[in-house]
């Protein structure tokens, strides 16, 4: 399981709700900050240079698989801006629903089991998430180039 994360503009280190924020890692041991006694903090993703904030009372879309984006900006740095742009959409989006996201991405591919694939950076790169409308959630399961894209099988990955 990846940690959740919703991407605001806030800056690590800054105070959310009067509480200072603590600085956690993103390629951690895979518990979900979504729930339990967590109720805001922020993680610091220093391959996409943002901040995240953890939030289990926000009605926003959770993107969960921070290492998968983290892993294709090490490897491509032309796709950082056009996916820091994406991620900050989606995280203040509130789909419930197929027709919702569609709505937001009509070029956004259903290709089976509540996969998704979006185009990023005018279709260089292609991302594929898992789609929990009713748990509000993103699951990203892959982001590569096209190149990258066309030697897995997006309906299984």
């Amino acid at each position: 399981m990846y940690p959740a994360f919703v991407f605001p503009g806030s800056i690590l280190g800054s105070r959310i709700d009067g509480r200072l924020s603590k600085q956690l890692d993103p390629y951690c041991s895979g518990e979900d900050f979504s729930g339990g006694e967590i109720k805001e903090d922020i993680a610091c993703c220093p391959t996409l240079g943002m901040s995240l904030l953890l939030s289990a009372k926000s009605n926003t879309v959770k993107i969960r698989g921070a290492e998968i984006l983290n892993d294709c900006c090490e490897r491509h740095a032309d796709v950082r801006t056009a996916l820091i742009k994406w991620i900050q959409f989606v995280s203040r989006a509130s789909w419930k629903n197929h027709s919702e996201l569609k709505r937001d991405f009509p070029s956004a591919d259903y290709v089976g089991g509540d996969r998704y694939v979006f185009n990023i950076r005018g279709n260089r790169y292609r991302l594929i998430c898992v789609a929990v409308f009713f748990a509000g959630r993103l699951d990203i399961r892959f982001i590569g180039t096209h190149a990258e894209y066309d030697k897995i099988n997006a309906q299984t990955i």
